[in-house]
Order: structure tokens, then sequence, then C-alpha cells
């Protein structure tokens, strides 16, 4: 069985958009998203998964996402029947600084 456990996105101080690093998911079926982040100082934004099967064109699945605001959360996610060559993090800035957000894979596979 093939497992993976990496940090994809760890950024402080955060006052525009941000791309996680990509993950290869060759024999992966499946993977959970730990996001820890704190938007202590006000700040706002929405994280998104894009995949893609070519490296080079990124679509953003419509869910699941998570929503960053106020102080210290923790959120996972769980994404089943993955069938892309790749994924990686989107985080969409909408207001002020997000003081940090980590972000953790955990992949399964054969």
């Amino acid at each position: 069985m093939r497992r993976f456990n990496d940090t994809i996105l760890n950024d402080s101080s955060i006052t525009g958009d941000s791309t996680g690093e990509t993950v290869e998911l060759e024999s992966i079926y499946g993977f959970s998203l730990q996001i820890r982040s704190d938007a202590t100082s006000g700040g706002s934004g929405v994280l998104k998964v894009q995949v893609s099967n070519d490296g080079e064109s990124w679509t953003e699945l419509s869910s699941p996402t998570a929503t960053i605001t106020g102080g210290l959360t923790v959120q996972m996610l769980n994404i089943a029947d993955t069938f892309y060559d790749k994924m990686r993090i989107f985080y969409d800035h909408t207001a002020g600084t997000v003081d940090s957000i980590v972000v953790v894979i955990n992949g399964k596979g054969v």
C-alpha cells in the first residue's frame, strides 16, 4: 500500500492569493487534508482543491472547500475516488491579513 503524509502549504502573514505545492496522485485512491488556520488579525479567504491531468491546466473542485476566518481553527476535508494525476491547494484571499495557514495531506492507494 502506498501512503504519504506531507505538508503542502505553510504560509504566514497572508495578504494575497497563495498556491501550495503540486502533489503527484499516481496510484492514490483518496486523500484527506487537515487545515490549521489562524485569522485572528481579521483576514479571510477560502481554500480550494485544484486538480489536473496534465500539470498545466488546473480545475477547481466545487467541493470540498474550507473557509478561513476568525481565530485558530482546524478543519478536515476528505476526497475519495481521486483519479486525477495531480492536485494542489489554492488559497483565494478575500480580505485583511491571515496570520497562518498550514495544510497537511494524507493519501492512500496501492
